[in-house]
């Protein structure tokens, strides 16, 4: 989860392998970027800003919306539509910026700057140059440009900003930018901040036993003063240390000469501690055979505990039968780890501390997935299906209803009259599920191009129809005890 956490060294010989905790924190916890986040830092786009009236602000947007497709301002809806001189970034008055100025703009030679706002238009390549000019000539003449009207082209980003700070940044830099406290490309900050809860309050004790660690590996003679240690939050008493290791890539070496070797590889701090996992895990499996060939590449591998600390810590504790690998476990390390063992820790499936991994979607934490084209289609089609069951089940209703109403006798109309009025109710609710549905997984800008509608499931929609028929059953059941007596 972070970087920059730095440990308060101790007396290698120290016997307790879970530390007191009466010591000051030396570092803060710093989330690293995603992948996306860090691709979506990298994606810039030009786009079209015009200088211009500002009481001609809302006929140049209709004009401009009304040739450019939704997809296209949904894209820029991070970015404001308007923005007056004194919000006026780096990018817009760089005399590098291409500005090109539009045929018929000589008129308001005495406009006040205050008068003045600049209007971010489209994307560059949506619309041409000639086109937006042949737009805006068909403009009432009191709808008009100022005097110096021009257009601009400027890089400005296409993701919405992650962080607050990102968002001033891009302000200041590129184009005023909006901060929706969302994160469309890795962890929403509330999920960082319950992460970052959860860790903090024991961060400091398993850094500094992992410097231990580390520390009394080196004053042995068996590595670098690299330690690693594994936390598993699996269990009632969670947060356990399992497992504990040390570097030990001089183990069995003959020379220490880093110029000619560079010790054992699979001695790593890293790799030992994974290596003590699988053996735990092993040993719950009651494998024999497996614990046997353990003793054959225990030279290699340097699994066995070599410091009494190490020992100390790896029978303190165990792992519960029927877990996979290192699922649900944490890794705190003093050094970053080497390539190889950065992909051992991937397939060691080290839990990521997220508070939204339990729901996901295509793999994604379902609050930050990017749907694509075809899973969109797909919601669509999904929600058509859906509405057209509702609209089945409410005419199956009204049938019931008729053929009650049509062939009993008159004892029996309030029943009728139960499934006519079950049947409207129903299919009210269908129409009131399509304008949920329509607002699922889309967002549309307003005319002000700010404006988004927020997610919304058909949960709503559940309650309800849920709440009526447990009505309907109730008064069902009223009508047929009464008929009965």
């Amino acid at each position: 989860m972070g970087e920059d956490v730095k440990f308060l060294s101790r007396d290698a010989g120290a016997s307790s392998s879970e530390p007191d905790g009466n010591f000051e924190p030396a570092g803060v916890l710093v989330p690293l970027r995603t992948k996306a986040e860090v691709d979506a830092q990298c994606d810039f786009g030009d786009v079209l800003v015009i200088k211009a009236r500002a009481k001609s602000t809302n006929a140049i947007l209709r004009v401009i919306d009304n040739a450019t497709e939704a997809s296209d301002r949904r894209n820029l809806s991070h970015l404001r539509r308007v923005i007056r001189d004194e919000h006026v970034p780096k990018a817009l008055v760089s005399t590098d910026a291409e500005k090109r100025r539009l045929k018929g703009s000589d008129g308001f030679a005495g406009l006040e700057r205050s008068q003045d706002v600049f209007i971010l238009l489209c994307r560059k390549s949506v619309l041409a140059y000639d086109l937006i000019t042949d737009l805006l000539s068909e403009l009432n003449p009191c709808d008009g440009l100022a005097s110096d009207q021009m257009l601009q082209t400027i890089s400005v980003p296409l993701s919405p900003p992650s962080s607050e700070q990102e968002a001033g940044l891009w302000s200041e830099e590129y184009w005023p930018t909006i901060y929706k406290r969302s994160n469309p490309h890795g962890p929403q900050h509330n999920e960082i901040e319950q992460a970052a809860k959860q860790i903090r309050a024991k961060v400091w004790s398993h850094m500094d036993l992992a410097g231990r660690i580390g520390q009394a590996s080196a004053d042995h003679g068996c590595g670098e003063s690299f330690g690693a240690v594994v936390v598993d939050r699996s269990g009632p008493a969670a947060p356990i240390v399992v497992a504990a290791a040390g570097d030990a890539r001089w183990t069995g070496q003959g020379t220490r000469d880093k110029s000619l070797n560079g010790g054992n590889a699979m001695a790593h701090a890293v790799m030992r501690v994974i290596g003590m996992i699988a053996k735990k895990r092993r040993a719950c499996s009651a494998d024999a055979q497996a614990l046997e060939s353990d003793k054959d590449n225990e030279e290699w591998f340097a699994e066995a505990c070599l410091t009494s600390l190490e020992r100390q810590v790896y029978s303190a504790s165990s792992i519960a039968p029927g877990g996979y690998l290192c699922v649900d476990m944490e890794l705190y390390v003093t050094h970053e780890p080497c390539v190889m063992c950065c992909m051992a820790l991937l397939h060691s499936r080290f839990r990521k501390p997220n508070a939204a991994d339990n729901y996901r979607l295509r793999l994604h934490r379902a609050r930050s997935v990017i749907l694509t084209n075809e899973e969109l289609v797909e919601i669509r089609a999904a929600q058509r299906t859906f509405e057209g069951a509702y609209i089945r089940t409410a005419l199956g209703q009204f049938s019931f209803s008729l053929v009650i109403l049509k062939i009993f006798t008159s004892e029996f109309y309030s029943i009728g009259a139960l499934f006519a009025v079950y049947g409207a109710a129903i299919l009210l609710l269908s129409l009131f599920r399509r304008q949920q549905g329509n607002k699922q997984f889309f967002s549309e800008l307003g005319e002000d191009g700010l404006n988004q509608r927020k997610f919304r499931t058909s949960g709503n929609v559940v309650v309800v129809l849920t709440a009526l028929s447990m009505t309907a059953y109730a008064c069902l059941l009223a009508l047929t005890l009464r008929l009965g007596n």
